[in-house]
């Protein structure tokens, strides 16, 4: 979890095999809709918060590393570090 403010916080996880992103807004948490680049196991492990448009969340896809952007609008995959020199994108594995 990383907070902004008393009116903005991030926490992240899985949903099943899907990464799990809310977002609380001082009053109550809402789901917002996160990447899913494989139809593998997706999971967030740590999220860090900078402003309301620049957040970074990490995590894996089975064996390879994950990473997502919010840029004040939605959430999107950016090219990472993984084992075997494989990256994720938005396109999915290459």
């Amino acid at each position: 979890m990383a907070a902004l403010s008393p009116r903005c916080a991030w926490a992240v996880g899985a949903d099943g095999n899907n990464p799990l992103i809310l977002c609380w807004n001082g009053k109550t948490w809402r789901k917002v809709p996160a990447a899913n680049p494989s139809p593998g196991q997706d999971d967030l492990d740590a999220v860090a918060v900078r402003n309301t448009k620049n957040a970074w969340a990490v995590g894996t896809i089975t064996d390879f590393t994950l990473v997502e952007h919010w840029n004040g609008m939605k959430w999107t995959t950016v090219a990472g570090p993984s084992p075997r020199q494989m990256a994720i994108t938005s396109r999915g594995l290459s």
